[in-house]
């Protein structure tokens, strides 16, 4: 297993302060977003050390996604969706530093708005399929039409478009429409669902030897599509990538040697994951339906 990221420092909560009084001086800053990401992290942890799988569990607002993100501007991550910034967010990304012992293959940034906008990519692309079918079978029809008719086009070769519109009506000349469609559209994306569609996009992403970052991977996906994630996690993990996670999942907090920061607690501090508080919400709801499983009804 590799160890691309072996460290990462962020400014305390001293020089967030200096650096608010400087600009704002006595002002009541009751707006924080507008200062983002200052007093995102109120000088929670300074610094943060990695395994070949680190995990960031904590609330909406604890921080963790402002981590990744930081962490993946300071070392130009590949990414495909913009993220919240503001007139101070380079500010802030001087102020921090991390350490790489080598540089990885690839570095890359996965957030929940890339696998929501590469499922609806995979929609629009059938629909566009679609339509050109229609398109296709209704010209299709047509020209057999005028064929039965004893009608047949007169073709001048003027420009290229005149060459392929001769090539098609030979085509629908010696096929049947069925079978000139099929060769000429390409086959549609395969219909699955948004979990499959999630799952497949993450194992065709995520590289060997790369440090990838992951925003709450679960979204979308099933428990039972969470742990088939959670393999291919581990699998890549043993091949030489680098896994940095913000998730709220427990099927992904109990990956075999994850190290697990709670955002939760200040400091920030790191903990099994059996001792975070979802999984105990979790434990104690299973515990007290533990009778209807036993029971087998």
């Amino acid at each position: 297993m590799n160890i691309y990221l072996k460290e990462f420092s962020l400014p305390g909560r001293d020089w967030e302060e200096r650096f608010i009084w400087d600009h704002f001086g006595a002002a009541d800053l009751t707006c924080y977003q507008s200062v983002y990401p200052f007093k995102t992290l109120n000088g929670k942890i300074s610094r943060l050390e990695f395994a070949p799988i680190t995990i960031f569990y904590g609330g909406n607002g604890s921080g963790k996604t402002t981590v990744l993100n930081l962490i993946a501007e300071k070392f130009h991550a590949k990414r495909l969706s913009p993220f919240n910034q503001s007139p101070f967010y380079g500010h802030y990304l001087e102020q921090c530093n991390g350490l790489l012992t080598e540089e990885p293959g690839e570095k890359l940034f996965i957030a929940s708005d890339d696998v929501f906008l590469s499922m609806l990519n995979s929609r629009f692309e059938n629909e566009k399929n679609d339509e050109m079918r229609n398109r296709m079978i209704r010209k299709a029809l047509d020209a057999k039409g005028e064929f039965a008719r004893g009608r047949r086009k007169s073709f001048r070769m003027k420009r290229l478009e005149d060459y392929q519109d001769l090539c098609d009506e030979i085509d629908i000349r010696k096929l049947t429409v069925s079978e000139y469609v099929r060769r000429n559209i390409r086959p549609d994306i395969r219909e699955a669902s948004n979990g499959q569609l999630a799952f497949l996009f993450f194992t065709s992403s995520i590289k060997e030897n790369a440090l990838v970052l992951l925003d709450e991977p679960e979204n979308s996906l099933s428990p039972g599509k969470q742990l088939e994630l959670a393999a291919y996690l581990l699998a890549s993990a043993r091949v030489g990538t680098q896994l940095i996670i913000a998730t709220h999942s427990p099927l992904l907090l109990a990956l075999d040697g994850a190290e697990v920061y709670d955002f939760d607690c200040d400091p920030i501090a790191k903990k099994p994951w059996q001792a975070l508080e979802s999984s105990k919400i979790y434990y104690r709801f299973f515990q007290e339906k533990a009778h209807l499983f036993e029971s087998g009804k």
